[in-house]
């Protein structure tokens, strides 16, 4: 299994908040022993998304972040995952990655209430 604590690994930098996976992922979901895997190749770019006026208190530089970006960021785009259900596997890879549990909790709910549907069709 990959350090996600240490993405210089998996992970390369390409510009601003984007960056690029250099080895394949294999992701649990729900729980890293899991046989339902999220596979993730080699050169998906992807972002660590958090908005300009929080970076002072959540840097999208910062390792713990990167797999969670990687894992949300993949389900939401690529597997059409709503962003609730989404946002618990970004909860669970934020605690991989090292993420204190009060801050993965925030940072969950943040997640998964932007640009929550108030509306029903």
């Amino acid at each position: 299994m990959l350090d996600f604590e240490t993405p210089a690994d998996w992970s390369q930098h390409l510009s601003g908040i984007k960056y690029v996976t250099t080895r394949d992922i294999d992701w649990g979901l729900g729980t890293p022993r899991s046989k339902t895997r999220l596979k993730i190749p080699a050169g998906r770019v992807f972002d660590v998304s958090v908005p300009r006026g929080l970076r002072w208190l959540i840097d999208p530089h910062n390792p713990k972040y990167r797999i969670a970006g990687l894992i949300h960021d993949e389900l939401l785009h690529v597997h059409n995952w709503t962003r609730m259900r989404a946002g618990g596997e970004f909860h669970d890879a934020l605690r991989a990655g090292g993420t204190s549990a009060i801050c993965a909790i925030a940072l969950w709910v943040a997640v998964s209430l932007f640009k929550y549907p108030l509306a029903t069709r």
